[in-house]
């Protein structure tokens, strides 16, 4: 694959043109898009970038349908070229022995992610001060096309930090728009318009959202070292190569204490997971609203009325994502209902299907510890470690035990009965005139 990168004005453009060994066709990821055009802040000058960084970037856009060659408009270092090779057996062709590894002064500071969710928010709050959060926003689908998502949430989010005397950033591209299905093509995908950044505001770090339900598979088939998986450790060695370290300071904490640390903090009352709501008012139809809605619920005691519940519970998606067993999260629906004491048949319903009191997960509350070593870099660990116990407690050994031992295929089978209960009451539920 060739990509060339161009800038006008404000937008930094990459193009590419495949070669033989592409391919437009990765998984269930098509190459929708052969452009990808970003609108960068006031300062920005491709010029002044290093060329390891803007390659970095380029391979994480298009990395699914890149084959075995990369080739550059531009020359990059040796040891870039020769990290990536070693990690994803690709080949860059433009290599320099006059350019030398991308290094960052005193002065330098991490960079997040951002979203505006909750995840993000809690991110921010037990990140260094000086932490710089970008947004990378999807622009109108192409050709006119229609879509669900709305940044109105975190855009006011953005404005509102700023306004606050937080320095947060837009990055507008149609970075998602690539891939077919839309979204991020890989994980790292959040990170670009970081990397494009990395020079202007100095970073030394990237930021990322990832909790423990993602990281280490929490509440899954079986604990997975989030420092042993390939996603993790490929892409993070190809960071280091260019002066980032992943910092990646939420992993070792569950949605519930994401949750909780985002409604404690600074900028907690912004906080809004849903993309298809507008600020401040979220959908309450989709699955991250009814989701988000139990946990908050289960923080503050004011739990949904009896119609919102039997309203969202009828939305064919939630009654989907209910139907399905384990439930997605199941574990993180179980910590939520661990303490309802209320009369709502559904919820009454749904707690009974969770079982929260038959089984411990009291680990949904704290912070687990060993993700420290691996998720946080060295030179922000003690801060990090000081601005986490702020919000929230350290697991004990019992509970980092129950965190890595937790398999939810056994919790499982003993529920049986109390699926096909519940599944029973959701159908009894649903209303044909609801749509979900």
């Amino acid at each position: 694959m060739h990509i060339d990168m161009t800038q006008i004005d404000a937008d930094m453009t990459m193009s590419v043109k495949l070669a033989e060994d592409d391919r437009e066709s990765a998984g269930k990821a098509t190459l929708a898009r052969k452009t990808v055009t970003f609108n960068l802040p006031k300062g920005f000058n491709k010029q002044s970038v290093h060329p390891d960084l803007l390659a970095l970037a380029g391979l994480i856009t298009f990395y699914p349908w890149i084959g075995k060659r990369l080739d550059l408009s531009f020359a990059v270092s040796q040891g870039f070229a020769d990290t990536v090779k070693a990690a994803s057996k690709i080949e860059i062709a433009n290599v320099s022995d006059r350019i030398q590894k991308r290094t960052t002064g005193e002065n330098a500071r991490p960079g997040l992610a951002f979203s505006g969710g909750v995840d993000s928010i809690a991110a921010l709050a037990i990140m260094p001060e000086n932490t710089v959060p970008v947004f990378s926003c999807r622009t109108a689908p192409p050709n006119g096309g229609r879509t669900l998502y709305k940044a109105d949430a975190p855009l006011h989010a953005i404005k509102e930090m700023n306004a606050a005397g937080k320095d947060t950033f837009l990055v507008e591209s149609d970075l998602e728009w690539v891939r077919e299905p839309v979204g991020f093509a890989i994980d790292p995908s959040p990170a670009v318009p970081l990397l494009l950044l990395a020079d202007l505001f100095e970073l030394d770090a990237i930021g990322f959202g990832t909790i423990a339900e993602a990281a280490y598979r929490t509440g899954g088939a079986a604990f997975l070292d989030y420092s042993k998986r390939g996603v993790f450790t490929q892409w993070q060695t190809i960071f280091h190569s260019v002066g980032i370290d992943y910092y990646n300071c939420v992993a070792g904490l569950s949605e519930m204490c994401t949750t909780s640390i985002a409604l404690q903090s600074e900028f907690g009352h912004l906080a809004q997971s849903c993309v298809r709501g507008l600020a401040g008012k979220p959908c309450m139809s989709c699955v991250k609203c009814f989701r988000k809605s139990l946990i908050e619920a289960s923080m503050s005691g004011n739990w949904p009325s009896e119609s919102e519940v039997s309203r969202m519970m009828a939305n064919r998606a939630i009654r989907n994502y209910l139907s399905d067993a384990p439930i997605r999260l199941e574990i993180i629906l179980a910590a939520a209902m661990m303490n309802y004491a209320g009369r709502d048949p559904l919820l009454l319903a749904l707690q009974k299907r969770v079982a929260p009191k038959t089984w411990n997960v009291s680990f949904t509350q704290g912070w687990y510890g060993p993700s420290l070593q691996t998720m946080v870099p060295q030179k922000y660990r003690q801060e990090t470690t000081d601005r986490m116990l702020n919000y929230i407690p350290q697991m004990t050994g019992e509970q980092e035990e129950a965190f890595r031992s937790f398999e939810i295929g056994p919790v499982m089978a003993a529920k049986n009965r109390e699926v096909e209960e519940f599944l029973a009451i959701l159908e009894a539920n649903a209303s044909p005139t609801v749509v979900g």
